[in-house]
């Protein structure tokens, strides 16, 4: 009984609680912070567009900077003659049963 007691006591004291909140501060903060947000939401809107812009753009800087970089070389090596370009190419991969001969041809291939 005694738990049961304190329960009800508990509950009745969080409604108390709960119903003094209504004339505190806190609710008139609340209230005043909606009514700022109702008024000038075009210039929070701006303002959180300009930062999702920016984040976009600053994570794309990246890309497209590997992306240049990798442009300038493919257009690097075709300006070369083919004898003083020297690549290799690895591939970690090994080879079916089906594919029996294509190393060779590879090879020939890739000869100068």
């Amino acid at each position: 009984m005694a738990s049961r007691a304190n329960t009800t006591r508990w509950t009745a004291r969080l409604v108390e609680g709960i119903r003094e909140l209504g004339h505190t501060p806190v609710r008139f903060a609340f209230h005043l912070a909606v009514a700022r947000l109702i008024t000038q939401w075009r210039s929070l809107l701006t303002i959180i567009a300009g930062t999702i812009l920016a984040a976009s753009i600053g994570a794309l800087v990246p890309l497209y900077t590997t992306a240049v970089a990798q442009v300038g070389m493919t257009q690097r090596l075709d300006q070369q003659a083919a004898r003083d370009v020297h690549l290799s190419a690895g591939i970690s991969l090994k080879a079916s049963v089906w594919t029996e001969g294509v190393e060779q041809k590879a090879a020939a291939s890739t000869a100068i």
